[in-house]
C-alpha cells in the first residue's frame, strides 16, 4: 500500500503562498512549509508517526494549490 503526501520543509519562502502553506512553529518544532507542488507516493511503511494535524485554513490552503496546480 502507499499514500500520496505533500513534503514538508524547514526552508520557508514568503512569498510562494500559491504552492506552500505554512506550518508555524509550535504546530511543528521550526516554521515550515507544505510544499504542495511536489506531490508524491511513498510506502506506507515509511509513515512511522503523526508529528502534527493540520487546521481547517490549512487543509483549505492545500486544496485550494493542488487544485491549481492540477488545473482542476
Amino acid at each position: 500500500m502507499s499514500t500520496v503526501i505533500c513534503p514538508i520543509t524547514t526552508n520557508v519562502l514568503i512569498n510562494h503562498a500559491l504552492l506552500r502553506v505554512l506550518i508555524p512553529k509550535g504546530q511543528l518544532d521550526l516554521d515550515s512549509d507544505i510544499l504542495a507542488d511536489q506531490i508524491r507516493t511513498i510506502e506506507n511503511k515509511k509513515l512511522i508517526k503523526k508529528i502534527s494535524r493540520l487546521n481547517y485554513e490549512q487543509i483549505k490552503k492545500i486544496k485550494k494549490s493542488l487544485m491549481i496546480l492540477l488545473d482542476l
